[in-house]
């Protein structure tokens, strides 16, 4: 019996240290906390009344308790940071807390009774804490090394950076859900849990991409190839990346019919494809009128005769000719046209009339070389058009000079035999006739000198003073300058002819590199997106213009020209800066790109045979750049 006593006795003593590791420090009514009765935190019993709200808090903080009020039940629990929420029916005058490591208390009378919608304020002391809130250090290393570098990492709902392709972060022992994706490749999602031994992740996504080869034979060699309506160039071709999957392949030549077929690009493959075009077209010849020229559809072909390929359907044929007037007419080419040979419409004859009469008769009269009679002569049916004349009477040659006949009109030619009156054999130009036989009418332009050959005559241009006009050429070396800062270089070249005449001018920083596909913003972002950045970057520059020269000013002083004058022109220019992405792909910085027309205006002006220059270039009008050069003029 003794025993037994004694036993009850240990066990109820033991009940009662448990009971004693927690303990009710205290509980009120807190009147200015209105969270039980405030939308959102309002909780309803099972009879629709709101519940009273019981805030619980122990000393230390500890975690891992259970509440129970009896029969009415707790409606709802909620972890509040170091507080516990316990939502109860009104009514509610004893709690029991249970804790698997701090024993229990039972059915602790709380001296009042909760009402509606009120807000409590539960506080707990509890013994042997320690062994509660002692927690180890559970995190450990995750790690990622991805290829492409410039993926897009996202962990738990989070971005992380990527540096050339690598990120690291200390984290929590746990599960982590990862999702990795990248332009033109498949996404890649996984779960991994993180423990007491770090863990490296090595993945390389899977590419969403190939590429298209496209060959074929000879005859369709520069047909022009479409991709899902936009031009990607001519075959043979071979694709950039495109996306894997169903595409749209068409191949336009105009001597073929149009060439559709779906493909199927393959991951990380070629597709080699070599397509068979249908002929629209048939081999043909045309024929006209001897050295009349033959145009097709506006385009100028051949010479009296043609022979090619002509796309099925109508075309505008004309034959023109000089002194003529041109035929046209809309032929239709047809599959039976092939091996056809078409008589054209020739041109037809435009005719004037000449009418020479000398003052002795009996002369012979040459039109272009040929012997057309003696004087007087008429002629009804003449081509329109310069003719060289010719008049020769015993042995002599008296006119040489060229006529134009218009139609419809009478050219009357006379002459008194008293022109040049040269042999019709001259001896050779090593052996000049005497100055006291030379006759030459003193304001004639065109001095006719014998040569060695037979019946030729050199003209020689003079102007209205007899002196020779010469012809400027300038030739210089240039530099360009703009405030980006960028530096070109290139030259001039200009001839001027009477103080007026033409240039040409080039200018490139020679980085030939092709234009970027990609462009971003003035913060660097593409599409709303930042991409990575190396830090190199890279300017193409070129301008190509020509225009009008003009020299206001010409003194010959010590067999050198001093002169000053403008140049004005336009053309084509380019300037493109790129910055490099990770990955080594290249983006054009849009801000300090420019790209369509050019223009430059400058002046120059030249001293004992040095010429200088200095103007100025623009591209659309939004980039400027200076010029100065140095030259020659001969």
């Amino acid at each position: 019996m003794r025993k037994i006593s004694f036993l009850l006795f240990i066990l109820l003593f033991s009940t009662m240290l448990c009971a004693q590791n927690i303990v009710v420090e205290s509980f009120e009514h807190i009147e200015t906390d209105l969270t039980a009765n405030i939308e959102g935190s309002i909780v309803y019993d099972q009879n629709g009344e709101k519940c009273a709200l019981i805030k619980v808090r122990s000393n230390p903080p500890a975690k891992g308790f259970i509440f129970d009020v009896g029969q009415l039940g707790i409606m709802k629990v909620e972890e509040k940071g170091a507080e516990t929420w316990l939502y109860v029916p009104y009514g509610v005058r004893k709690i029991s807390i249970q804790h698997e490591k701090l024993g229990f208390l039972d059915d602790y009378d709380l001296g009042m009774s909760v009402r509606k919608a009120k807000t409590y304020l539960l506080t707990l002391r509890v013994g042997h804490i320690k062994t509660i809130i002692e927690e180890e250090i559970a995190k450990q290393y995750l790690s990622f090394e991805i290829t492409p570098a410039d993926a897009f990492l996202e962990v738990n709902g989070s971005i992380w950076s990527l540096q050339d392709g690598y990120a690291v972060e200390l984290l929590d022992y746990g599960k982590y859900e990862y999702r990795i994706s990248a332009k033109d490749y498949y996404d890649e999602v996984g779960i991994i849990e993180l423990g007491a031994e770090k863990k490296a992740l090595k993945i390389d996504l899977r590419p969403a991409f190939g590429w298209l080869e496209i060959a074929g034979p000879s005859d369709i060699v520069g047909s022009k190839a479409y991709i899902d309506n936009t031009y990607v160039g001519t075959i043979p071709f071979k694709s950039d990346k495109l996306s894997s999957g169903e595409h749209v392949l068409r191949i336009a030549n105009k001597m073929y019919k149009d060439y559709v077929e779906k493909i199927v690009i393959p991951d990380n493959d070629v597709l080699v494809f070599s397509p068979t075009l249908m002929q629209n077209f048939a081999n043909v010849t045309l024929a006209t009128l001897d050295g009349a020229e033959i145009w097709i559809d506006r385009e100028q072909r051949g010479v009296t005769s043609w022979t090619g390929r002509m796309e099925y359907g109508d075309h505008e044929i004309e034959t023109r000719k000089a002194s003529h007037h041109s035929q046209k007419r809309v032929y239709s080419i047809q599959p039976s046209s092939e091996g056809e040979t078409i008589t054209l419409l020739s041109p037809i004859p435009i005719y004037g009339s000449l009418s020479v009469d000398t003052k002795s008769a009996g002369a012979s009269v040459y039109i272009d070389g040929e012997l057309m009679g003696e004087t007087p002569l008429f002629l009804s049916k003449l081509l329109i058009g310069p003719h060289e004349i010719e008049i020769r009477k015993s042995g002599r040659v008296f006119v040489r000079e060229t006529i134009t006949i218009t139609e419809g009109e009478i050219y009357n030619f006379k002459d008194n035999l008293n022109g040049i009156s040269k042999p019709l054999t001259v001896e050779p130009v090593a052996k000049p006739e005497p100055k006291a036989e030379a006759k030459v009418e003193p304001k004639q332009e065109n001095k006719i000198v014998p040569q060695a050959k037979k019946d030729d005559l050199v003209v020689e241009n003079t102007n209205k003073e007899g002196k020779t006009v010469k012809v400027k050429t300038l030739i210089m070396g240039q530099v360009g300058y703009s405030i980006a800062p960028q530096l070109s270089f290139g030259g001039m070249l200009a001839q001027m002819y009477r103080g007026v005449g033409w240039y040409l001018n080039f200018r490139s920083n020679f980085n030939f590199m092709d234009s970027p596909k990609l462009e971003c913003n003035d913060l660097g972002m593409i599409n709303n997106e930042m991409p990575f950045y190396t830090g190199k970057e890279a300017t193409s520059h070129l301008m190509v213009t020509g225009g009008v020269i003009v020299n206001f000013l010409e003194k010959k002083a010590k067999n050198k020209f001093n002169t000053f004058g403008m140049y004005l022109g336009g053309g084509y220019g380019k300037q493109e800066l790129s910055w490099e992405m990770g990955g080594g792909k290249w983006v054009r910085y849009a801000p300090n790109s420019y790209k369509g027309f050019s223009g430059n205006l400058g002046i120059f002006g030249s001293v004992s045979g040095v010429t200088l220059s200095f103007g100025l270039n623009t591209i659309n009008f939004k980039y400027l750049e200076v010029e100065a050069g140095i030259g020659f003029m001969f």
